[in-house]
């Protein structure tokens, strides 16, 4: 059966790169929800980070089709910007920058990515805060040695003050955004998972 999808994110810098005992978290998971036709989520994980985005997949009734599909890393397009069009056919995974045919990936049982989800907005949350995550990367090179590398300990007090942060060689202040909450986003794509995993046990 075939599939499409775009990838509008770099979700392959959260796949594990070391391979071994974790070669499950290599590559990002397509899992596709029944419920809703071209509804799907791709996941990566390396054991210390999880991402999760929405796509939308093009393809026939997903109910005739796997629902939970490994995507060969090398199938995704590098260069950035939207395009990053990633399709499987009977081939295999097509990269459609370099026009390369990737083989599909022999199954495997990916762990169940919603029971690592915190609640937004639960019981055990007590500030939110949203940081630009590239002033944050470059702080962290900022006050980190080559034995520690990017390695930082935030702590932050009340909402919109400033983030004191500490690396091994240096000191750093980050100031959050205003404007820019992406809790609504947190709770949908949760729920879409949840609603994936549900009709599994269907």
């Amino acid at each position: 059966m075939e599939y499409s999808f775009n990838v509008d994110t770099k979700i392959e810098k959260a796949c594990d790169k070391g391979g071994g005992s974790r070669y499950v978290l290599c590559n990002p998971r397509l899992l596709i929800n029944n419920e809703h036709s071209g509804v799907g989520t791709l996941v990566a994980s390396n054991g210390k980070v999880l991402a999760a985005v929405p796509v939308d997949v093009t393809t026939g009734d997903p109910r005739d089709g796997v629902r939970d599909l490994e995507v060969p890393v090398k199938a995704i397009p590098t260069r950035k910007g939207k395009g990053r069009r990633v399709q499987k056919g009977e081939a295999g995974w097509t990269n459609s920058q370099t026009d390369t045919i990737h083989p599909p990936v022999p199954e495997s049982r990916y762990p169940k990515v919603d029971e690592a989800l915190p609640e937004w907005g639960g019981k055990d949350w007590r500030v939110e805060v949203t940081l630009n995550a590239e002033l944050l990367y470059n702080l962290a090179l900022a006050i980190t040695g080559a034995n520690d590398p990017k390695r930082v300990t935030l702590r932050i007090g009340q909402p919109n003050t400033p983030i004191a942060v500490a690396g091994d060689l240096g000191i750093g202040v980050i100031m959050p955004c205003e404007g820019a909450d992406r809790g609504e986003q947190y709770k949908q794509t949760a729920s879409q998972l949840a609603a994936y995993y549900a009709e599994g046990e269907e």
